[in-house]
């Protein structure tokens, strides 16, 4: 399915929803993972212009043990949208 913003979905559907495993495509994201109900939701890779996610989502949002890539550094640990426990390393390998 594509949209008319241009955002393309390929995957599994249960009652209208994006609903299991799938790929959603947009010009600035890619997100490859499940979903429930429509949601981003369990495991999953989120790919953005300037980060990577990949880890636990809960109704759409980074939720539980996670790991988030960016040009400088890279958290791992428990998320809540962002890093709530867990280490930051930079990519000097200082913390």
């Amino acid at each position: 399915m594509k949209d008319n913003y241009g955002v393309k979905y390929v995957g599994e559907w249960q009652n209208n929803n994006i609903h299991g495993n799938g790929v959603l495509l947009s010009n600035t994201s890619k997100y490859i993972g499940q979903y429930k109900y429509g949601l981003k939701h369990y495991n999953g890779r989120e790919i953005l212009t300037h980060e990577v996610y990949e880890g636990n989502f809960e109704g759409g949002r980074r939720k539980g043990e996670g790991i988030r890539y960016t040009p400088t550094s890279t958290e791992r640990g428990v998320f809540d949208d962002t890093l709530v426990e867990g280490e930051i390393m930079s990519l000097d390998g200082k913390i």
